[in-house]
């Protein structure tokens, strides 16, 4: 089970905007987790989130969310 941090640092990862071993800067931080809630409720909606907002994210779907994350906020980094 990934973490949600462990989650987001992964989109920022992907984004470019953090490497490994690095702490997100407090705005991507916060721009990747108004982009993890979204991911989650989409999912959720779909009945495809099998876990709850907070808790861990199960392994075999975290890289995924992190791949929707970073896609969702590729516009606001400009990437």
């Amino acid at each position: 089970m990934a973490t949600v941090e462990e989650v987001r640092h992964k989109a920022g990862r992907l984004l470019g905007v953090v490497r490994f071993g690095q702490s997100l800067k407090s705005e991507d931080d916060l721009l990747l987790t108004e982009s993890y809630n979204q991911v989650y409720d989409a999912l959720k909606d779909e009945g495809v989130a099998i876990w709850t907002s907070t808790s861990d994210v199960p392994d075999r779907v975290a890289m995924h969310m992190a791949a929707l994350m970073a896609f969702n906020v590729c516009d606001d980094k400009g990437v």
